[in-house]
């Protein structure tokens, strides 16, 4: 009943704990070994004390393969006792020798004693894998909780270790003695006690329980394992300077192994002139009590310096007085390399920053030069060409209308002159836009009336279809009315001429991410990348008539009025001029 009441004491704690299932499991095979043992001792036949001897082997064969996997859990070996692979053959061993002992290759015979029935071990090499089975795994796990002990730094657990080895020595020695050692020297007259001194050790567990909590343990096990798995260096320094504890991060930070640190003065590790109790970081903690990012430098045993940042708290007992100092450390060579990295990647962009400003401001300056230089002139040659243009026009417009010109070879040739007439004036007229200043009259636009407009001064001979696509919220805008109606004319007719026999030109007004759009678009040959690129240079056509000025107007339409424009086009499939007329609501500077 004890080890019943033990195994619900243990699971009632916290059943989902792998410490408790571990321990309950181990409390769980020394119920079944004593449970077959009392049965097999009081059997009525040797064939019916096999029997409960064999339904008894699942504790006393299996235990020890529990105690190493409970133990794993114990010391905080968390990694290794969720390895697969190890708890596949922690527990095959002990199916494999439970399965012999069924089969009766370990205890093949029972004689009768005055105490009972007591076993005999058979004559195979079975029990010889049994002992070597049983005592390796009690070793190892005696080995781990011995190493655990003396790693500890939280003395209840220290006590706590202390009981299980302790309980688990007395069964070790006892036990084995009375089940193992006696009979294979033949001496029967001591029974074979070693279930009875199971309780031993589940007493040792009870112990550990009530006074010390052992099933309370897994959030302190989690602390240490949590401190040893720090990236983080973690240095206990006690009253009188030197080093109590510290974590493998502190090893591996300063290249010392913990037994060459552990008890020597914490100066050892400081850089410091003066040492570390001399720094204005412990005066700073000493007042204070804590102190955070403050920066140090680490020695390495090799006499390397390393850069950290140092936090620390002073640890105090009941009465107030300062029993010792927890310091954690933070490599900060890694930062410091990625903030020297980052500085020079801004630097960098910042470098490319200014170079591309310089560049788009000498662009533009050579730009706008040229554009003086091309209005200057286009002012010059408009004014010089047009008075005797217009005489060569009215001549010829007399001529055609009054003249006696009859001959047809005549007349052809005087169709031709008002023809390159007419299209001279039109290149003059655009010399002359170009010239004029960007100055700006801003008035309420009718956006359809303009565009009507627009679509009847181009005169192409193709099938061309014009759809008008306003929006109501954008029928209007704030512009210069023969400005717009300037641009738009020039987009229309740049598209017209760019359509074959047959297409469409769609302009589009509407609104978008509160911003007014206008868009003309046409079904034209559109343009590569080269063209592209140079489609709003002054002088800079494609075609066999005009003179590249259209396309530059636009732009200088579009930004006196603090607009932009994006094109889009692909060759075979079109151009889309896209205006983002200013945000709606915006005022323009009249």
């Amino acid at each position: 009943m004890l080890y019943v009441w033990l195994l619900v004491f243990v699971l009632r704690k916290n059943p989902r704990s792998r410490l408790n299932i571990s321990c309950a499991l181990f409390i769980l095979c020394f119920a079944v070994w004593n449970f077959g043992g009392t049965f097999m001792r009081s059997a009525e036949s040797a064939n019916r004390a096999m029997m409960w001897q064999s339904i008894s082997s699942f504790g006393w064969i299996g235990f020890s393969a529990v105690f190493l996997w409970h133990t794993l859990i114990f010391t905080g070996k968390t990694r290794i006792s969720k390895n697969p692979l190890l708890c596949i053959f922690l527990f095959l061993i002990p199916a494999l020798l439970i399965t012999r002992q069924w089969q009766g290759y370990l205890i093949n015979d029972f004689v009768k004693r005055p105490f009972g029935w007591n076993n005999i071990w058979s004559d195979t090499f079975w029990p010889a894998v049994f002992y070597v089975y049983y005592i390796s795994f009690i070793m190892i796990s005696l080995l781990l909780l011995l190493r655990y002990k003396k790693r500890a730094l939280n003395p209840p657990l220290r006590k706590q270790a202390s009981i299980i080895i302790n309980s688990t020595v007395i069964y070790v020695v006892l036990g084995t003695a009375t089940d193992v050692f006696f009979p294979q020297i033949g001496y029967y007259r001591v029974p074979p006690l070693g279930s009875v001194f199971t309780l031993i050790w589940a007493g040792g567990l009870v112990l550990a329980i009530t006074k010390y909590g052992l099933m309370s343990i897994t959030p302190a096990a989690a602390a240490e394992d949590i401190l040893e798995s720090m990236a983080d260096s973690l240095v206990l320094i006690d009253p009188k300077g030197r080093i109590a504890a510290l974590n493998k991060a502190a090893c591996r930070m300063t290249g010392y192994r913990e037994k060459e640190l552990k008890g020597k003065p914490v100066d050892i590790i400081f850089s410091q002139k003066g040492g570390f109790f001399e720094s204005p970081v412990f005066r700073k903690l000493l007042n204070e009590g804590v102190t955070y990012e403050s920066k140090v430098t680490y020695l390495t045993r090799e006499g390397l310096e390393i850069p950290v940042s140092f936090s620390g708290s002073l640890m105090r007992d009941k009465s107030g007085s300062v029993i010792g100092i927890v310091g954690i450390a933070r490599d900060m060579r890694e930062s410091i390399r990625k903030k020297r990295q980052l500085e020079e990647l801004y630097r960098y962009q910042a470098d490319i920053r200014e170079r591309l400003v310089k560049a788009r401001m000498q662009e533009k300056i050579a730009r706008n030069e040229k554009l003086a230089m091309v209005g200057r002139l286009a002012g010059s040659v408009s004014h010089e060409i047009r008075t005797p243009l217009a005489s060569i026009r009215n001549a010829a417009f007399y001529l055609e209308k009054y003249g006696s010109i009859e001959d047809e070879e005549s007349k052809k040739f005087l169709d031709i002159m008002l023809s390159e007439t007419k299209q001279v004036e039109e290149i003059v007229h655009s010399l002359l836009d170009f010239s004029r200043t960007t100055e700006i009259n801003i008035s309420e636009v009718d956006i359809s009336e303009v565009l009507d407009k627009a679509i009847a001064s181009v005169k192409e001979d193709k099938d061309i279809e014009y759809i008008k696509e306003i929006s109501p919220d954008a029928a209007t805008i704030k512009a210069d009315p023969l400005k717009l109606g300037q641009l738009l004319g020039n987009l229309v007719r740049n598209a017209a001429q760019a359509i074959g026999e047959k297409g469409s030109i769609t302009v589009s007004s509407y609104t978008a991410n509160s911003s007014h759009i206008i868009k003309v678009s046409d079904t034209g040959e559109g343009m590569d990348d080269e063209t592209l690129d140079k489609i709003f240079e002054p002088l800079f056509t494609t075609k066999s008539s005009g003179i590249g000025l259209g396309m530059a107007i636009v732009r200088d339409i579009i930004e006196a009025h603090g607009w932009s424009i994006e094109v889009k086009s692909e060759k075979g499939k079109g151009t889309e001029f896209i205006i983002k007329a200013g945000r709606i609501g915006d005022k323009v500077s009249e």
